[in-house]
């Protein structure tokens, strides 16, 4: 995964939990009762958020974690302080957009939808939008302002970090084991039904029919849209049952290219060889990409802190924590 996916799922969920220990009241302090209209729970900069959309996404949070939520009122008022907090700072975030004049393109919405809706169907989608309780509609309007978002927070807060050559070599020659590249095989995959099956595969395969072609035809595996490439396999990233036949295959001269027929609980398998990777150590120039990338992750927690809490030093938040008290969600 590139560092860019991984700075964007980083900030989703830096949006949940950041927000706990923040805390959203301005200059310590916070109002009870102060929001006449019962229907608005917070107000921010003069901007209301409605209690509707509270109660969406506490319930969305509920039903998403069930199974790690006990029924307890002191953990339930920590979920709601959590929701509301999240909602007021991306209220104070999706403002500060505004005000800098970032804004989201028609092209930009149309790839992230795209890319949003590449692992649905319509049929699944519809069924995770009902699981949610949000429209279609307001799914996409939830993906505008989560691109908003990020685009703010790279600006201000990523592309503002700097990482210098000397903390690259300190933090190089102090974590070497980090850039320990182990030995792996990289193989292709073909998964059958039955033993009979893999056999029968087995037996064109060694006859010289194409693996690709057989993959394609008769995989029943998820990585046969990938023709079956499970990538570089290191020690301990499979069943052992299916490491060991890999590791059978051969070494850095191969003894062999084509497995066994190999039982796991997916099935029967056979696997072709297609390289071998030696360990080796990592140049500090080769690392140097790397490095800077984790020293960026270890800096963004402390970068981001400061520069939400300044957001809410200069803003106008209230709470009316009767209504807040009040919710039980689901």
């Amino acid at each position: 995964m590139k560092f860019k996916q991984l700075y964007q799922l980083f900030c989703l969920l830096l949006l949940v939990f950041i927000v706990a220990v923040s805390g959203c009241d301005n200059n310590g302090t916070r109002n009870n009762s102060i929001i006449t209209e019962e229907d608005f729970i917070a107000v921010v900069n003069n901007k209301k958020i409605p209690l509707s959309l509270f109660q969406s996404e506490l319930n969305a949070f509920l039903q998403k974690y069930r199974k790690m939520i006990y029924s307890d009122e002191k953990q339930l008022s920590t979920i709601k302080k959590l929701v509301i907090n999240q909602l007021i700072q991306n209220e104070l975030i999706i403002q500060e957009a505004s005000r800098k004049g970032i804004k989201v393109t028609p092209e930009e919405l149309i790839n992230i939808t795209a890319e949003s809706l590449a692992p649905y169907q319509t049929t699944n989608l519809s069924r995770v939008l009902k699981g949610g309780n949000f429209s279609e509609n307001e799914w996409r309007d939830k993906l505008a302002k989560k691109l908003l978002i990020d685009k703010l927070i790279h600006q201000e807060v990523l592309e503002k970090i700097v990482v210098t050559k000397r903390e690259i070599r300190s933090y190089y020659k102090n974590h070497k084991s980090e850039f320990n590249i182990h030995s792996a095989y990289r193989v292709r995959n073909i998964t059958l039904s039955t033993q009979k099956e893999a056999e029968a595969i087995l037996t064109k395969i060694k006859k010289g029919h194409n693996f690709v072609s057989l993959v394609r035809e008769y995989s029943i595996s998820p990585d046969k849209e990938v023709d079956g490439d499970l990538g570089y396999i290191e020690k301990n990233d499979l069943p052992p049952e299916l490491e060991k036949e890999i590791h059978k295959l051969g070494f850095k001269k191969y003894r062999k290219q084509i497995s066994k027929v190999v039982e796991s609980q997916d099935g029967y398998h056979v696997f072709k060889l297609l390289d071998y990777r030696s360990r080796k150590v990592l140049s500090q120039s080769k690392a140097t990409g790397m490095v800077k990338d984790k020293l960026i992750r270890l800096k963004h927690d402390e970068a981001f802190r400061l520069w939400i809490n300044k957001l809410k030093q200069n803003a106008k938040i209230e709470v009316d924590e009767e209504m807040l008290n009040a919710e039980q969600g689901y």
